[in-house]
């Protein structure tokens, strides 16, 4: 999807981004089938210990939370837990094929009545297709089931009256790839205020700023945290120039702190105008009050006046 002149988006299935960013590590690097979950500080060397679901203890020179929505080590660096949002959202992958013929652009159908009153899709390739159905949680009369296939009938029970190529691609939909999930978000005066490390703990992504996926800037977000927070570590000098009794060189624990600092100070701008951009979004539709929605509008109006400055961002270089 073209923005601006130089500039495009495209969507990506995350499981492609996840196993790029893997092949590019060195093997044995990543350890699966483990869970943290409680960070404490060793009282005697000051390090991270990350307690594991294995009953396995990790200290860590340097840990960088990014755990999620439900981030332990968000709550080890006193963070409030985020909050639930008025928004649900069920997405999935449809193939095609014999190829689909939607445009390569991103498309949104929104409808003012309804549990669900917007629907999106973005196609990954000529024969993949993401959608996205916004879900506005006090309208419904119960839960919203887990199951895939449930959760794909319930949806297509409230989509009637949308064009019948958007429901038909939720109908043929791969039920795997289908999920629902009520959307969290953390608030925006804990982004301006919080402080996101503690020592040589920090967090990064959904554990440092959860947000609504109504800009599509999650991932990207991610991404730039840690473009920005690789830089600033390689820009500080982080060791002490003395070694443990093992040879390994110690760490400086100063100069860890300064660039945790750092990073912290070059993210928050952009994140507190990403996560309040999302937010006003969600509450536009998601809010029952037409006052609120109105607010929403007119700040969105206001302070975003360019609808896709946010994908034009640059974080600069490693």
């Amino acid at each position: 999807m073209p923005v601006g002149r130089n500039g495009e988006v495209r969507c990506l299935k995350r499981r492609d981004v996840i196993d790029a960013l893997a092949d590019a590590l060195p093997p044995k690097t990543i350890r699966f089938g483990c869970k943290a979950i409680s960070v404490e500080e060793d009282p005697q060397s000051m390090s991270p210990l990350l307690q594991l679901t294995d009953a396995r203890v990790v200290r860590a020179k340097v840990l960088i939370g990014c755990d999620g929505l439900y981030s332990k080590v968000a709550n080890y660096l006193g963070l409030r837990p985020t909050s639930v949002s008025a928004v649900g959202s069920v997405r999935g992958l449809t193939n095609y094929p014999k190829g689909h013929c939607f445009p390569s652009a991103s498309i949104r159908m929104k409808r003012d009545h309804g549990v669900a009153n917007l629907v999106g899709r973005i196609p990954i390739n000529d024969k993949l297709v993401y959608w996205f159905v916004g879900i506005k949680m006090s309208q419904l009369d119960g839960k919203y089931p887990n199951d895939p296939e449930l959760v794909k009938q319930e949806t297509l029970k409230h989509v009637t009256g949308f064009p019948a190529h958007a429901i038909e691609m939720i109908a043929k939909s791969n039920v795997g790839s289908v999920s629902f999930a009520h959307l969290r978000y953390r608030l925006q005066w804990e982004i301006m205020m919080g402080k996101f490390y503690k020592g040589s703990v920090t967090v990064l992504g959904d554990a440092m700023h959860a947000m609504g996926p109504f800009l599509g800037q999650g991932g990207s977000a991610t991404l730039e945290d840690a473009v920005v927070f690789a830089r600033n570590m390689g820009q500080k000098i982080l060791y002490s120039g003395q070694s443990d009794e093992g040879g390994q060189q110690i760490m400086n624990p100063e100069r860890i702190e300064e660039a945790f600092d750092q990073y912290v100070k070059e993210r928050r701008n952009r994140i507190i105008r990403l996560s309040l951009q999302a937010h006003l979004i969600g509450v536009i539709l998601g809010s029952t009050s037409s006052v609120a929605k109105f607010i929403a509008v007119f700040i969105l109006l206001t302070v975003f006046r360019d609808q896709s400055a946010h994908s034009k961002y640059d974080c600069g270089k490693l």
